[in-house]
């Protein structure tokens, strides 16, 4: 899905609101904090001179890992559901945001730089019923932020995801925040090949809307968690999305609904569905169902349905669906979606909703887990 609104809106409040740059904590040189209130999203005005996503172009591995300058905005998105020896769940999030203030201009001075990275790291612990989260803002710098292609690698303020070798896997997921810390190793026996979303890639939000997508739905991952002082070792699966885009949601967009899955029969599922504000459904809303085999079958919303039930209120009076039904032409008699956690959402720059999921059939026999995300609540 889509998130490019998150990253899109922090950066505009840093340009309007301006920034306070001291010494980050971790090396050399500067981060950027003291975001302050004010926002220009979606001024069609400040995308020109960018590259657009507009026809299926043929992705390049491991080129398409690595960034994309000429698109104003793209993200490397990787969630996991845990679990440890006792058969405790868990949820991790690691995401990192690449916004460009400016079409790219050539330098050969790191500090000249159009690119500012956000990142955002959460450890959700079902048994101690706590979701804890993390950001980072700076700009790009070989110190501080970045991304590469070959050997695959995301950085930012002493947040790692990387390759560890000329290969894309193995990866390894090293993250440090305040109260918890993510050492996880990606890939293995079972990872599924990248899935291209919408057609070939160019993924649809609108008619002039779109965005390069794809996904690595299903990756083997084993590692540790620490949150405080207690560490647990942990074992699941992972989840990658990559995207990359100009384009803005489409007027009359409010937010989505995002979901990716793991079925138990080894069966991954992506949807997502775009929120209108006049609350009808959107001709946009996409998804695929990833067969055990890799091959794919698109989803359009003629063939799938979500549909909210039991919300969770938070203390600012948000309500947030918590509880969905989701109906489909490979659901069989369709499946419920449960937040392990009501409370996970990310209290960072900018609010939003994204945690560890349980997935049931309709009379409430498991059958998977994996990640959903709320927007524009």
């Amino acid at each position: 899905m889509t998130r490019e609104w998150p990253v899109r809106a922090a950066v505009m409040l840093l340009l309007m609101g301006g920034c306070g740059c001291q010494p980050a904590e971790s090396g050399g040189g500067f981060a950027v904090t003291g975001l302050r209130v004010g926002s220009v999203l979606g001024e069609p005005a400040l995308d020109e001179g960018f590259a657009r996503a507009r026809a299926p172009a043929r992705l390049m591995f491991p080129r398409d890992h690595g960034p994309h300058p000429r698109y104003r905005s793209e993200w490397w998105y990787f969630t996991a559901a845990l679990t440890d020896p006792a058969g405790n769940a868990y949820g991790a999030q690691f995401t990192l945001f690449r916004q460009a203030l400016a079409p790219a201009a050539a330098s050969n001075n790191p500090w000249q730089t159009n690119q500012l990275y956000l990142g955002h790291l959460a450890v959700t612990d079902v048994g101690a019923q706590t979701h804890r989260e993390d950001q980072r803002l700076a700009r790009a710098h070989p110190n501080l932020a970045g991304a590469q292609d070959t050997p695959f690698r995301v950085w930012i303020d002493g947040w790692t995801l990387g390759s560890e070798g000329d290969s894309l896997f193995p990866m390894r997921l090293d993250a440090r925040g305040t109260r918890v810390t993510l050492d996880l190793r990606l890939g293995g026996a079972g990872t599924k090949p990248a899935v291209l979303q919408g057609n070939r890639g160019l993924s649809a939000k609108g008619p002039d809307s779109a965005s390069y997508y794809y996904t690595l739905p299903r990756i083997p991952v084993e590692g540790s968690l620490q949150i405080d002082d207690r560490r647990v070792s942990v074992t699941g699966l992972g989840w990658i999305d990559r995207e990359w885009s100009t384009s803005v949601l489409g007027k009359g967009i409010v937010g989505w609904n995002w979901f990716g899955l793991h079925l138990d029969s080894g069966v991954d599922i992506m949807v997502f569905s775009l929120r209108r504000a006049d609350g009808a459904r959107d001709p946009f809303d996409a998804g695929t169902w990833i067969h055990v085999d890799g091959t794919v079958t698109p989803l359009g919303p003629a063939d799938f349905e979500l549909v909210p039930g039991r919300v969770w209120r938070d203390t600012a009076g948000r309500n947030w669906p918590v509880e969905w039904s989701l109906a489909c032409t490979h659901c069989g008699g369709g499946l419920v979606i449960e937040a392990a956690l009501d409370d996970q959402r990310m209290d960072t720059t900018l609010v939003y909703w994204e945690g560890l999921v349980n997935v049931f059939d309709t009379h409430g026999n498991s059958r998977g887990n994996g990640y959903m995300e709320l927007t524009g609540y």
